[in-house]
């Protein structure tokens, strides 16, 4: 059974920790699966078609964990990059959000309420 876990890292871990997540997928495939192929291609020889069949569902198993993991990765790197090009972009927004014209109106009025407010 699978379950969902969630905990916090400093934002500038986050590089680290998918690199973490995708490195433990390397064993499984460079090895199991490449033996999973192999003991299916083996059975299969052998004309042992239940055991080809055992093979196989193993197999499928494996794939789906991998997949399962290659998702969650793929997802916190979408977040992650996302979260980037917003921290990299406010101050660009913000001149868009507010026209020169429109912060020197304001300002003008900010102004002219301070005077009437000291006399």
């Amino acid at each position: 059974m699978r379950v969902n876990i969630s905990y916090s890292i400093e934002f500038d871990e986050l590089p680290i920790k998918i690199k973490m997540l995708l490195d433990e997928l390397k064993p499984k495939l460079q090895s199991d699966i490449g033996d999973s192929v192999e003991a299916i291609w083996g059975a299969f020889d052998d004309k042992n078609y239940n055991v080809t069949i055992d093979e196989i569902a193993s197999l499928r198993d494996n794939l789906a964990s991998i997949d399962s993991r290659l998702d969650d990765v793929m997802h916190i790197l979408s977040g992650y990059s996302k979260a980037l090009v917003d921290l990299s972009a406010p101050a660009s927004q913000e001149e868009k959000a507010y026209p020169p014209e429109l912060v020197s109106a304001v300002e003008q009025e900010l102004s002219k309420l301070k005077e009437k407010s000291n006399v």
